[in-house]
């Protein structure tokens, strides 16, 4: 994972939406949903919930 997706991750795990990441780091929503997606392919999940459980930040 790059930094850019763990800052992704991160700022996910406090519970922001696409555009709450996007407006923090003032990039776009559709660069977040690509970092986002990029992140959910390596770690072979398909869903926020999934992959924060996976990461031990949430539970099932």
């Amino acid at each position: 994972m790059t930094n850019r997706e763990a800052l992704m991750v991160s700022l996910l795990a406090e519970g922001m939406s696409n555009k709450q990441i996007a407006q923090r780091v003032s990039i776009s929503e559709y660069t977040v949903r690509d970092h986002l997606s990029s992140v959910f392919k390596k770690m072979e999940v398909d869903s926020r919930l999934a992959l924060l459980v996976k990461l031990g930040i949430a539970s099932a």
